[in-house]
């Protein structure tokens, strides 16, 4: 089943996608086995391009998502850097992971000397990474 983060994703591509005038085909991904069918209904569908969604599924199961991409010829951007360096994916767009961690710890600095969590701001990244793999297998 996908993580909670997905929901909050498709509402941002779907507002993202109005305005550039793009249409947006959403698989329903729930389990890897889902994975070749999705590629194969998109590409049966036109799309040109896909979007991998920032689920830890799509993580753990890198090689399989990055081998169906290259196979129905669909670039595909990432939001995790692994599967653009261990398995030929096309592009990455991610935070940089050190910031974040360095913020989390903060947070966790400031909580145990007494500080209430309401009273913390929120904290957008400001520092992004950006790969492009020119061996890919999708391009």
């Amino acid at each position: 089943m996908p993580g909670p983060i997905a929901p909050i994703q498709m509402i941002a591509l779907e507002g993202a996608a109005r305005s550039l005038g793009v249409t947006l085909q959403v698989q329903d991904i729930r389990t890897a086995d889902d994975i070749p069918a999705a590629f194969a209904v998109a590409s049966r569908a036109g799309a040109q391009a896909a979007l991998i969604a920032e689920e830890s599924m799509f993580i753990v199961h890198r090689a399989r998502v990055t081998e169906f991409a290259a196979r129905h010829k669909l670039p595909a951007v990432y939001p995790f850097l692994l599967p653009v360096t261990d398995t030929y994916g096309l592009m990455a767009y991610t935070v940089k992971a050190p910031e974040l961690h360095r913020n989390v710890a903060a947070y966790v600095d400031r909580i145990l000397k007494g500080a209430k969590v309401i009273d913390l701001p929120v904290q957008q990244p400001t520092k992004f990474e950006s790969v492009i793999n020119r061996a890919s297998r999708e391009s």
